[in-house]
Formats: structure tokens, C-alpha cells, sequence
């Protein structure tokens, strides 16, 4: 159970995350181990999710992906790090592959 300072900046949060994403038909993400650490990104792609939001997912080779999330992303691609134009390679090859899917 939230304490009440808590619940009211969660709902906040909601809103505003809420209108961000409502404007938007895909939610595309870098997802790291560190982003799954993080309860702010994990609250805005589960609102995506509840949104019924097509998921990318920007992949850094070496993250696991839970099986959930897997199964519930419209696509993705992995990127190394290490290489400076491969996050933006492998961004450009998920609008590829999301522009020639059909819209839910």
C-alpha cells in the first residue's frame, strides 16, 4: 500500500504520462538492465501496454529480455554500445519493420 504523498505523485505521474502518450501510436524504448531498475520506465511502458500502444524496443546486446515483455513487443532490435552509429541503425530498422506491419 502507497502512503499518500506517494499515490498522489503516482497519479500525477499517470497524467501526465498518460497525455504524453496519447498522442502517439508506437512507444519505443532503449531497453537496458538499468532501465529495468528503473520504476518510472518500467510505469510508462506498462501505461504503453494498457494504452494498447505498439512496443519497440531498442535492445543493448546483453539485456534479457523478460518472456512477457517479448511476447507483448511489436518488435525488436538489438544494438552494441560499443559501436557509435549502431542505436541509431538498429532504430531506423525498427520503424522499417513497424512501417511495413499493419496498425492493431
Amino acid at each position: 500500500m502507497l502512503d499518500y504523498k506517494s499515490r498522489v505523485l503516482l497519479e500525477k505521474y499517470g497524467e501526465i504520462t498518460e497525455r504524453t502518450l496519447s498522442h502517439s501510436d508506437i512507444f519505443m524504448t532503449i531497453f537496458t538492465e538499468s532501465y529495468k531498475q528503473d520504476p518510472l520506465c518500467c510505469f510508462q511502458l506498462g501505461m504503453a501496454i494498457m494504452m494498447n500502444k505498439r512496443i519497440a524496443l531498442v535492445v543493448e546486446n546483453g539485456t534479457t529480455i523478460p518472456n512477457q515483455l517479448n511476447k507483448a513487443a511489436d518488435a525488436i532490435e538489438h544494438y552494441d554500445s560499443s559501436e557509435k552509429d549502431s542505436i541509431k541503425a538498429a532504430a531506423d530498422r525498427l520503424l522499417k519493420a513497424l512501417d511495413n506491419q499493419e496498425l492493431r
